[in-house]
């Protein structure tokens, strides 16, 4: 299995557009937009050093308007990062350094004191979104990953003259519930002052609505997902690549995603990719997520593989090949198996992994 590039998968065609009208509302929805009564408390992000008095509150409306958010996003440091995210939502791993920006975009109170905060990790040409809970004493709760919402094009080089391109937005549709909508288009453009701009009708759209709430212990339900495909055409993402995004899109806290990828790893059309040892999409895909949910849920994690020991578990070879690779590093894992509060899980995996050593 050969060695991934953690951001592979940002490869994939995928950003947000309002989905107003296209959702028809899951049942954890509610019809009309409800005020907080909450008192903003934003204390735990003035003690990493951050100036609360400026950040930018989420409207209930879209957000869509760019140049607003980033003039007032906070870029923050590597100390206020560790601070408030522990690592937990840096794309890579065991570094010290991030090699680009990580903004602080927007925070919103939610009843029960809770606190929803939107992040952006960027580089280059390329970012990600990520939303994140807290609860009252300041303690990330939940997270998820949320794409990108702000418009870029990216030129296909092997289809000369076309891009694909992003555009979405965020609304809130209760006191504790809101969507993030995506528009996955193709479409030609031209160059102007050395950017892209899409120009004509789309060769194809797809376009996605996550739905999401926020319960009472501060974690992050997924609701539903409402898709459209306005136009069809040439070149469309594959029923592989929305599976595999929507399971990426899962909140945290819910473990079943690893029950659902591990699922997805076996079936046919996941299969046939994976026999593509040059450049298998479906390689990169399980293995970013496997590695965001180590770097969150270790614990969780390490549990499920010491259950699923045997020809059940499909997700064992990219899991191994994460310390066999060096793309994690193996004494961190012997640490938390360390960890582990069961003891014959515990045992268990001391055994499976006492192998696993990156090859020379």
């Amino acid at each position: 299995m050969k060695k991934i590039k953690q951001w592979a998968l940002m490869g994939l065609v995928g950003a947000f557009s309002a989905c107003n009208g296209m959702a028809t509302g899951g049942s954890q929805m509610v019809d009309s937009v409800v005020a907080v009564q909450e008192p903003t408390n934003f204390s735990f992000l003035a003690q990493a050093g951050i100036d609360t008095t400026s950040l930018l509150i989420l409207p209930d409306d879209p957000l869509v308007n760019g140049e607003e958010i980033f003039s007032k996003s906070v870029d923050l440091t590597t100390e206020q990062q560790n601070a408030l995210l522990g690592g937990a939502l840096h794309p890579d791993i065991n570094v010290d350094e991030h090699e680009g920006s990580f903004l602080l975009l927007a925070v919103k109170p939610l009843p029960g004191g809770f606190t929803l905060v939107l992040y952006r990790d960027s580089f280059a040409d390329r970012g990600m979104n990520y939303i994140a809970a807290y609860g009252p004493n300041g303690a990330m709760t939940d997270y998820l990953c949320a794409g990108d919402w702000f418009a870029w094009g990216i030129a296909d080089e092997a289809h000369p003259g076309t891009m694909h391109y992003k555009v979405g937005a965020m609304r809130f549709t209760g006191a504790d519930s809101f969507e993030v909508t995506e528009s996955k288009i193709y479409i030609a453009y031209k160059e102007v002052e050395y950017e892209l701009e899409p120009i004509g009708e789309p060769i194809w759209q797809v376009d996605e609505c996550y739905q999401y709430s926020v319960d009472d212990v501060g974690h992050i339900l997924y609701v539903d997902t409402k898709a459209d495909v306005k136009k069809k055409g040439d070149r469309m993402p594959t029923a592989m690549d929305a599976d595999f995004e929507n399971i990426q899109r899962q909140p945290m806290s819910d473990i079943t995603r690893i029950d659902r990828l591990n699922d997805l790893a076996v079936r046919s059309d996941v299969l046939a990719d994976l026999k593509n040892k040059d450049n298998s999409r479906a390689e990169n895909m399980i293995m970013t997520q496997l590695m965001d949910f180590y770097e969150k849920l270790p614990l969780e994690l390490l549990s499920w593989m010491a259950v699923h020991d045997g020809r059940s578990n499909h997700l064992l070879p990219f899991f191994e090949a994460m310390f066999t690779q060096d793309l994690v590093k193996k004494s961190g894992l012997d640490k938390k198996i360390g960890m582990m509060p069961d003891a014959k899980a515990r045992a268990k995996m001391e055994r499976l992994t006492a192998r696993w050593e990156p090859k020379q």
